[in-house]
């Protein structure tokens, strides 16, 4: 596996010395880049191969869904577990209704990938309880009395530019009526998931380099869901297949 590791740069590095810097005849130029690329796609799948043999698949939620999936020798990184882990949450979300959206929101660790909730956001149909709800969890107000815009947010601390984003996100379709339903209850001063908490009191206009705008201060009335007790915010469908990833994960 290691040796086709190094062999896919060098074979890259080889076409290159061919293409821009060989100057020979045109019919022998054509036949070694032929050759290259046939080095390069060998070399590629070699690796490819390898990576099966030994256990690090490249795995999709289509393949481990299935209940014929084998799991032995199945390894996985840290990388590949988040993303799995978030695109299985989502394939579930997909599979609901927004009630679902709601009670992940309820229940949801922030710590977790922010996939899952930037996919919530940009669906029309999530209620605008749950998007209200999910706005003042991200902690708006630290954008906002850090960063007067995108640019000044990447430069100082790429590190939260997915939560500016997607704050940002929110405003913006809240704004323009992107969500048509509104069913759950959410106050920003009276947060019942969170013990009656004030959200707006971390807020300070006057030391903000942008502010909320105010339509994001309005209390929605609605029902109130009770917490489902859905560990990390993760269903509890999903415990079965979610504790086989955590087996492979390789540590």
């Amino acid at each position: 596996m290691v040796l086709y590791g190094i062999a896919i740069p060098i074979n890259i590095f080889a076409l290159y010395i061919i293409i821009f810097e060989f100057d020979n005849d045109t019919g022998w130029k054509i036949a070694l880049i032929i050759i290259g690329l046939s080095w390069l796609i060998y070399a590629i799948s070699g690796f490819i191969n390898n990576l099966n043999f030994w256990g690090y698949k490249m795995l999709k939620i289509s393949d481990i869904l299935r209940n014929d999936f084998e799991w032995d020798e199945i390894q996985i990184d840290e990388d590949e577990f988040e993303e799995l882990s978030a695109e299985l949450v989502i394939d579930f979300l997909e599979k609901n209704t927004p009630k679902e959206r709601q009670l992940l929101a309820i229940s949801w660790n922030f710590d977790n990938s922010k996939k899952v909730i930037r996919w919530i956001v940009e669906q029309p149909d999530t209620d605008k309880g749950t998007i209200l709800y999910l706005y003042w969890h991200m902690a708006p107000a630290f954008y906002k009395e850090n960063y007067a815009n995108r640019k000044e947010c990447e430069e100082e601390n790429p590190w939260s530019l997915e939560d500016y984003d997607i704050i940002d996100t929110i405003e913006k379709n809240y704004l323009s009526d992107f969500y048509t339903e509104q069913l759950y209850a959410f106050h920003p001063t009276d947060d019942v998931y969170s013990g009656g908490y004030d959200w707006t009191k971390e807020y300070d206009e006057s030391k903000a380099k942008a502010k909320i705008p105010n339509v994001m201060f309005k209390a929605l009335d609605g029902e109130i869901l009770e917490n489902p007790g859905w560990e990390e915010g993760i269903p509890t469908a999903l415990s079965e297949i979610m504790d086989k990833l955590c087996d492979a994960l390789d540590e």
